[in-house]
Parts: C-alpha cells; sequence; structure tokens
C-alpha cells in the first residue's frame, strides 16, 4: 500500500494492464503508460473505436480509484496525527 516518505515521481510502462493499473499508481507511480492494452491491433483493424473509448474509461477509472485510495489514506494519517490514535470512530 501506499508509504509516505521521499519518492520518486515515474511513469509505469511495461506490464501495464487492467490487473495491474491501480497497483503501479498505489505502489508511487504518478502515471502509467499504456499500449496495446489500450488500443489493441485488432480493435484498430476492425476499426473499433468504441472498444477503445471503453478501455480507456476503465483505465481512466482505475487510475482515479486508485488515487483516491491514497488521499484516503493521506487523510487517515492527518486524523491519526491529530488525534494521537490509530482509529478513527465516526
Amino acid at each position: 500500500m501506499y508509504q509516505s516518505g521521499p519518492r520518486i515521481l515515474g511513469i509505469a510502462a511495461g506490464g501495464v494492464n487492467q490487473q495491474t493499473a491501480a497497483s503501479f499508481i498505489l505502489s508511487g507511480a504518478t502515471a502509467i503508460g499504456v499500449g496495446t492494452e489500450l488500443i489493441p491491433n485488432e480493435a484498430i483493424q476492425r476499426r473499433q473505436s468504441q472498444r477503445i473509448h471503453e478501455l480507456a474509461r476503465r483505465f481512466a477509472k482505475l487510475v482515479k480509484d486508485a488515487r483516491e485510495q491514497i488521499e484516503a489514506w493521506k487523510r487517515s494519517q492527518v486524523i491519526k496525527e491529530f488525534t494521537g490514535t490509530e482509529k478513527c470512530e465516526k
């Protein structure tokens, strides 16, 4: 999961697919580079723009959700520091 501290900003490229995209972001990548997993050769040959659009939507949602997890984790750390507790009751 996400850890605070010094980070090297980087873009994950190679091995990025729908199963790994969120993990790269959660591990600290600032962006992902997606090739044929996003734009399959078959989709280009068959002119399947809707397929490519759907894949792009899915990848964007995976990245958005992962970034929201990071922000939620950061907020929980601030609450822990502020309250001095490990758990925050609602």
